[in-house]
């Protein structure tokens, strides 16, 4: 009987542990599922997929050729911080330049702010380079002279 009873006391703890770790699961699903919820509090997961984009794309070719809102609203709540410091070599550097005439290259709102905020920044690498001071007319003019003078020596020394 008393083994009859540790098994019983053993299942008893077994369930008890199995309890446990479907809450312990239960509240991390829900602590994940606030971490993704966007700010509405709405539980749809943040970013963006340009995968979803090219599936609902396509679906709506199907309906209708002429109607690109199903696009925008794919796009609703997603936005580029073309302000953050860590996009700052997206701008400056030739490594990740947008070629918008590539086959696959996608002409999203993000795409064309992040083309836009680029060639702003270019724009402002001109003309700071633009504004300042060019060399002077006598450190242009040394290098004239020494040329000119080494032409004479080579002649002379040709001569002899």
């Amino acid at each position: 009987e008393k083994e009859k009873e540790k098994e019983k006391w053993k299942g008893k703890e077994k369930e008890k542990e199995k309890e446990a770790k479907r809450k312990e699961e239960d509240r991390q699903k829900a602590e994940l599922e606030l971490l993704f919820a966007d700010a509405d509090g709405d539980k749809a997961k943040k970013g963006f997929k340009t995968k979803e984009v090219a599936k609902h794309k396509q679906s709506s070719k199907r309906k209708s050729r002429h109607d690109d809102t199903g696009e925008s609203e794919m796009q609703s709540g997603f936005d580029v911080d073309t302000s953050d410091p860590r996009f700052s070599s997206l701008f400056s550097s030739a490594a990740y330049a947008l070629d918008p005439t590539h086959p696959q290259f996608k002409h999203t709102p993000a795409m064309m702010k992040i083309l836009k905020e680029r060639q702003s920044k270019r724009h402002v690498v001109v003309q700071s380079a633009s504004d300042t001071p060019k060399e002077s007319s006598t450190a242009t003019k040394a290098p004239d002279v020494d040329l000119t003078s080494l032409v004479k020596r080579i002649k002379a020394n040709s001569k002899k």
